[in-house]
């Protein structure tokens, strides 16, 4: 495995432990509290960990970087899809 591949692979770890603290989020909130630390801290935990990874995949030629264009249409195509949820009575 190249250095590249490992940094994949944890990339992919990384962004399974967001999820696993965002899910824990919503199913206990935010600012619940285990082992004194809440899931708001948590994911701030993760996704740091996570932006390291970015930052060192870049260091080995592999350019993940933030485009504000893309962003910008994620963010309308979220927005459209809680007005579709609204209506269909899925999100209050």
């Amino acid at each position: 495995m190249t250095k590249q591949e490992h940094l994949l692979v944890i990339l992919m770890e990384e962004c399974n432990e967001l999820a696993k603290d965002a899910a824990k989020s919503l199913r206990f909130t935010p600012e619940s509290d285990y082992d004194g630390i809440t899931n708001r801290e948590k994911l701030q935990r993760e996704f740091n960990d996570l932006l390291a990874i970015v930052e060192m995949l870049r260091s080995e030629g592999i350019f993940i970087y933030r485009d504000e264009n893309l962003i910008r249409k994620k963010i309308e195509k979220v927005e459209h899809f809680f007005n579709d949820s609204k209506e269909c009575g899925t999100l209050e």
